[in-house]
């Protein structure tokens, strides 16, 4: 699929989202996991223009609800998808950020970057879009981390 039509799919599905205020973010185009307000993330699928729910992250599991992008915006029942919505799991994700009463607004690590030599990875921390960690454990590791190289940075 052209990358301009995924994203213009992309954006139909956080539109419909939007109509029941569920801010939703979404990790990639092609195959996009669906973040909730930077604290979860939801067993939903974009399959061609279909947004396919399922109650769990389970891939063989059936359909829950399926809604077609292209018509859903005009002919959706917002109380049904909250009900939806309501039903679905929720997974926590887990994001670092700098500790500080005197920075403003909040500063999230948004990635790394690597020196000229690409021996070490340099954190770089934004306003916006924040690193999204899927696994506890493993964001504890990158907080140890930078901790040890004289960060202060928190795990939310």
């Amino acid at each position: 699929m052209d990358k301009s039509v995924l994203i213009n799919r992309n954006n139909k599905a956080c539109k419909i989202f939007n109509l029941i205020n569920i801010k939703i973010r979404l990790i990639d185009t092609v195959n996009p996991t669906f973040i909730v307000d930077s604290k979860y993330r939801i067993p939903v699928k974009l399959e061609g223009s279909n947004l396919v729910f399922r109650k769990v992250f389970n891939p063989y599991e059936e359909p829950f609800f399926t809604l077609d992008i292209n018509t859903a915006l005009e002919e959706i029942n917002t109380e049904q998808l909250k009900r939806v919505f309501d039903q679905i799991e929720k997974v926590p994700v887990y994001i670092i950020f700098i500790k500080s009463e005197c920075v403003s607004p909040t500063l999230y690590l948004i990635g790394f970057d690597k020196n000229f030599d690409n021996e070490i990875n340099y954190p770089v921390f934004g306003v916006v879009r924040p690193k999204i960690f899927y696994n506890k454990e493993y964001a504890q590791k990158i907080v140890d981390r930078l901790t040890e190289q004289g960060f202060k940075v928190i795990l939310q």
